[in-house]
Formats: structure tokens, C-alpha cells, sequence
């Protein structure tokens, strides 16, 4: 899949990248269901069945010190799978967010990103009504993950605090002993510290470790770059204006400032539910994979789509 995805978006030798739409007409499971989801207009036929779970690999001859190494491969591609997943539903999700709030309130268009980013949570619980009874535990478990990471990332910010600044292992290190006494409480009934209670931290570690350095930070950074200014509120707007327009760093600092912290609960809720799908089985209905930001489109529908809002525009009025 990941072949097929650089060989069609291979700039040409003038730079120019072609735009990849990717349709499910049947069944589109594993790295079918990837794919689909990974292109940058999405389209599901009303029938389609689109299959999600976590990533597999057959493997000869397993000895103990495999095992070991396959584990970690396995962790690290779920990991990689869910936050390319995330980048796409997280667009898709702004939409959906956008149009549910147009529908139901009298926002000013032009503050419809920010008040549907500040309405997320409720939006969620709408959501989860739209999607087959099957699925909505997904949101339920995509939730709790989501409050757990917020409750994590306020501890994960006390360690990045102090003069000098610590060093990335310091960091890790206090990180790291922060999540053991949050998954196993000293008044919690237990003699013994559990697999379970492992697998929770290891989990815990690895995604807050790349929240506050990694290729997540990164893309929510670059995601507010892009749009970041739609995601302020009409007093911050202003101040954002009067910001000289040639200083280019200076507004870019300020959306970043005032726009990221909106944005990281909806980007943890996202990257929660892209975690879900990877683990147990998730045979998903065409309309489950819209609600869920999977794909942009569902044919013959009239679940609201960019490419019908762009038609009714651009179609002359009598």
C-alpha cells in the first residue's frame, strides 16, 4: 500500500503532486481500508463494507527473542498507521463539525471552524448516534482515551517545566515515573504489578512521548499553521490582524499560542479513535466510515460532502 501511495504521489519534475482519489465500491479491509482512507478525496459506494484492525504479520520459526522484536515492530506500525489515519480524519472531522454547526446555530460563517472546534465534545455524542450500534462503543472508548490523555498531558507539562530547560531524557524519565503512579495508585488493591498494568504504561509512555516531541506535535503545529487563523475567536482575530502581515513569524507564533490548545483535545480524540481501530475487529458500514472521518463522501446519499457544496455554488441561480 505504502508503495502503490508513493509511486502515485511522485512529484513530477516541475513539483507538481496529482490529487488522489481513492473509491470503495465492495470490500476495502486492512490495508485496503488504509488506503481509501488515505486519500485526499474518499469516496464509499453505499454498500461498501470498509474493515479495519490492527497490523498483522506472519511470521516462521518464532523464537522468544522474535517475539521481543515483532512486538515492538507491530506497536511502532499501529502507532505510524493511527497518526497518518488522524491527519486525514482530523480535516474531515472539521468539516463534519462545521456543517453540524451551520445546521444548528446562527454562528457568523466566518467563526464557524472556531465554534465547532469549541463544541467538539458535543458534537462527538451526536455523532455517536449516526454510526451502526456495532460501532458506537469505538466513540466510547475513543472518549475515555481522550479524557486519559488530557489528564496525562497536564502531568506530561509539569515535566517539561524548569530553568535550564531539562534535557529530553530528564524529561522522559520523570514522564515515565509520572504514569506508573497514575496507572497504579498507591491505594489501589493490588500485590503485584500486572501485565495489564505494563501494557498501560508502555502504551501511556510511547504516545505522550511523541505528543510533547514527536511527529504528532509536529503536524498539530503544522495543521494550525495552515488554517490556524479560522480556529480563533473574533477577539483573538483582531489581535491577530493588527499583527504586522509581513512579519510572518510573529503571526504564526500567536495562532500557535492561541489556537493549539483548542486544537489538541480534538486531535487527541482523533488520534484515540485511529488507536481503537487498530486494535479488535471493525467492520465498518459506508455511513459509519463518513461520521468517523474515514472518507469525504458517500455516493447517492445525502449526507452533506465538499464536492455537492462546491456543485450547489457554483450552480447559476435562475
Amino acid at each position: 500500500m505504502q508503495r502503490l501511495i508513493d509511486l502515485l504521489k511522485t512529484p513530477t519534475q516541475n513539483g507538481d503532486v496529482c490529487k488522489l482519489i481513492t473509491i470503495a465500491v465492495g470490500f476495502a479491509a486492512s490495508a485496503a481500508a488504509d488506503f481509501l482512507a488515505l486519500g485526499d478525496y474518499a469516496i464509499a459506494y453505499p454498500d461498501a463494507r470498509i474493515y479495519y484492525h490492527g497490523t498483522r504479520r506472519s511470521d516462521d520459526n518464532l523464537t522468544l527473542e522474535k517475539i521481543s522484536t515483532l512486538e515492538v515492530e507491530l506497536r511502532e506500525m499501529n502507532e505510524r498507521f493511527a497518526l497518518r489515519l488522524a491527519l486525514r480524519m482530523f480535516r474531515r472531522m472539521v468539516m463534519l463539525m462545521i456543517t453540524a454547526q451551520s445546521e444548528s446555530d446562527d454562528h457568523d460563517p466566518s467563526m464557524l471552524v472556531h465554534a465547532a472546534v469549541t463544541n467538539a465534545n458535543e458534537f462527538f455524542q451526536r455523532l455517536k448516534k449516526n454510526i451502526s450500534p456495532d460501532q458506537q462503543q469505538l466513540i466510547n472508548d475513543a472518549l475515555e482515551r481522550q479524557q486519559k490523555i488530557s489528564q496525562l498531558m497536564g502531568l506530561a507539562a509539569q515535566s517539561l517545566e524548569g530553568e535550564p530547560p531539562p534535557s529530553m531524557l530528564q524529561i522522559e524519565k520523570d514522564l515515565l515515573k509520572k504514569i506508573i503512579d497514575f496507572e497504579i495508585p498507591t491505594d489501589e488493591k493490588t500485590d503485584s504489578v500486572s501485565q495489564l498494568h505494563l501494557d498501560a504504561i508502555q502504551d501511556d509512555f510511547i504516545q505522550l512521548r511523541d505528543f510533547i516531541s514527536g511527529a504528532y506535535r509536529d503536524n498539530v503545529e503544522e495543521l494550525v499553521s495552515q488554517r490556524g487563523h479560522a480556529f480563533l475567536s473574533p477577539p483573538e482575530f483582531q489581535e491577530y490582524e493588527k499583527i504586522d502581515s509581513s512579519d510572518e513569524d510573529a503571526r504564526r507564533r500567536f495562532v500557535l499560542d492561541k489556537a493549539g490548545p483548542k486544537l489538541d483535545p480534538l486531535f487527541y480524540l482523533v488520534v484515540s479513535i485511529c488507536r481503537c481501530l487498530q486494535k479488535g475487529e471493525h467492520p465498518l458500514l459506508a455511513t459509519d466510515a463518513y461520521w468517523l472521518g474515514l472518507v469525504d463522501e458517500v455516493i447517492g446519499s445525502e449526507l452533506p460532502s465538499l464536492r455537492t457544496i462546491d456543485e450547489l455554488s457554483s450552480t447559476p441561480t435562475a
